[in-house]
């Protein structure tokens, strides 16, 4: 399984991001909104933020599952316990 996570921030914002919250996985940067005009989490590439979803995606790249309301504190607890 891997574990990815997208924002609109700058790749040096993400990296402190993602080491000051110790995270697991890598968090790429999305800058243009291209990918989250693409799985839904804009609605067009001037958006200052994106909204908070979650996919998962099978070994072949098939979306099987849309997330598109998270609670941060508990999402990741949620997701893996339908996933094992």
């Amino acid at each position: 399984m891997v574990v990815l996570g997208i924002s609109n921030d700058k790749v040096e914002d993400n990296l402190e991001f993602a080491r000051e919250y110790q995270f697991p996985f890598d968090l790429l940067s999305d800058i243009n909104n291209y990918t989250a005009l693409a799985y839904g989490a804009v609605d067009d590439l001037n958006a200052s933020s994106h909204r908070r979803m979650s996919f998962v995606i099978d070994p072949q790249g098939r979306i099987e599952r849309i997330y598109s309301e998270v609670d941060a504190e508990k999402h990741a607890e949620k997701v893996l316990s339908q996933l094992c």
